[in-house]
């Protein structure tokens, strides 16, 4: 893979690791906790707990692989321009979607429509 703009996949790849530690952190403090405490509907199987608990922070840890694919993709060259786009996308595309359903209130969109862009735009540099 042609070198891409490094500084702003390094970026976009601190950017993962922050949101990823907001979303984790914040998400359980402030919904997966109080939700999961309700214990209501399908939740007051234990299992169903542990699941949506599980799968929250599985999340944090897949924006952990991420982070570390845009930063060896800036340093090293390390990745394919495909799955450099689809991230960067996938991020930009989101953080849209959740700006619009959210009208804005949701803490995160800022933080995806920039890696997105950032990741985006050092590919644009180098084509």
């Amino acid at each position: 893979m042609p070198i891409i703009e490094p500084f702003l996949l390094i970026w976009a790849g601190i950017l993962c690791v922050a949101t990823a530690l907001i979303h984790s952190i914040m998400g359980e403090r402030q919904l997966i906790g109080p939700m999961l405490a309700g214990a209501q509907g399908v939740l007051e199987n234990d299992q169903a707990r542990q699941v949506t608990r599980f799968a929250w922070h599985w999340t944090t840890l897949l924006w952990f692989l991420v982070a570390a694919m845009l930063v060896l993709a800036g340093l090293e060259g390390v990745g394919n321009r495909w799955m450099i786009a689809a991230i960067g996308a996938a991020h930009l595309g989101a953080g849209f979607y959740d700006a619009i359903v959210t009208r804005g209130r949701h803490v995160g969109w800022p933080l995806l429509v920039l890696i997105g862009a950032l990741v985006l735009t050092s590919l644009y540099l180098t084509q």
